[in-house]
């Protein structure tokens, strides 16, 4: 009997142990469950060796590049920081990617519940209050607007909202187009600032939801000017503002954004380029170091519907809405002044 219980024993020790064993393989197979870290390989290495990725600099910017704005495409002259495209891009996809696992069902956000539509309060169209500085108005370029909108409404900055996006709220983006539209009619252009959300209730669709937008501006609007997406960068790693000094004022820094032919037809998206150099250009002349470049990007950002038509990316989420606002000031007197230029 006793050698029974000591079989039986030896026995329960043996299954215990081999249940243990497979459920860590089981984990460890798990994606679920795994865990990575960055070998000098360039490989992502799970529990056991079991599964290996290998991604090098390279790969990791392409992909990245796919899904932000700011890290993908080419730098034309102008200059935008390379690290973009070095470290940066690997280290973002060794701490993000696990979290890639997670079924969105699992995410509870409880501001997308309580803030929407009540919040929602402005008009679908704004255009200011303010009436055309008619001494500055040129006659060349009659009453053709300059028209602001925001794909991603929830678009704001951490020092001024303690985050940097809002997920069923209008961030302080918005309210740097609607000062962009109101500085065109001081400065004797009419401006309007198309105040329609795009980026909620699903933000992957912010994109489709604009393109609408832009078309209504095409037929409301006597044949606009430029037609402007203002949006704010993003910077994965980086805690500090991009800033520069103009005229004894910290000023926000700009990024063009261009979008090309590379993935959908769009035969003119040189016009809108040579639109953006001449910025650039202008800028450099006027507010050094105001404009940080200009980057061309593979997809068309809605910009195939009028050559004069861009994506802006005022400051990142890291600064203060008073750095940005200056922005849009001095971006305003580049802007009047390469209009005036391309109409005459």
């Amino acid at each position: 009997m006793r050698e029974n219980n000591m079989v039986v024993f030896f026995r329960s020790i043996l299954f215990i142990q081999l249940f243990v064993f497979i459920t860590v393989i089981g984990i460890s197979m798990d994606i679920n469950a795994m865990t990575c870290s960055w070998k000098d390989s360039y490989a992502f290495n799970w529990p056991f060796q079991i599964t290996t990725i290998n991604l090098d600099e390279r790969h990791t910017t392409a992909l990245l590049g796919n899904v932000n704005v700011s890290m993908a495409g080419q730098v034309k002259p102008g200059g935008y920081n390379h690290y973009l495209q070095q470290g940066l891009a690997r280290d973002l996809v060794v701490n993000a990617l696990p979290s890639l696992s997670y079924n969105d069902d699992e995410i509870n956000d409880p501001i997308v519940e309580k803030n929407y539509p009540g919040k929602y309060t402005l008009p679908a169209i704004k255009n200011p209050d303010e009436e055309l500085n008619k001494e500055l108005l040129d006659p060349a370029l009659g009453n053709r607007p300059v028209v602001f909108y925001c794909t991603h409404n929830g678009e704001t900055y951490i020092p001024d909202s303690g985050q940097a996006r809002f997920n069923a709220e209008k961030g302080l983006i918005n309210l740097v187009a609607e000062e962009l539209s109101k500085n065109m009619v001081k400065k004797g252009l009419a401006g309007c600032f198309y105040d329609r959300v795009h980026d909620f209730p699903d933000y992957d669709r912010s994109y489709t939801e604009s393109r609408q937008t832009v078309k209504e501006i095409l037929e409301k609007e006597n044949n606009p000017l430029a037609i402007f997406d203002i949006h704010r960068d993003s910077i994965p790693g980086m805690d500090k503002a991009q800033t520069v000094k103009i005229k004894g004022r910290t000023s926000a820094k700009i990024l063009i954004i261009v979008g090309t032919d590379e993935r959908k037809p769009h035969p003119n998206w040189e016009k809108n380029y040579a639109f953006s150099q001449r910025i650039f250009e202008v800028g450099e002349q006027k507010y050094p170091g105001l404009i940080k470049g200009v980057r061309t990007k593979a997809g068309t950002y809605n910009q195939e519907y009028h050559h004069h038509a861009l994506l802006l990316e005022f400051g990142t989420d890291q600064n203060k809405l008073e750095e940005v606002l200056y922005a849009g000031e001095l971006f305003s007197d580049i802007l009047v002044e390469v209009l005036k230029e391309e109409v005459n």
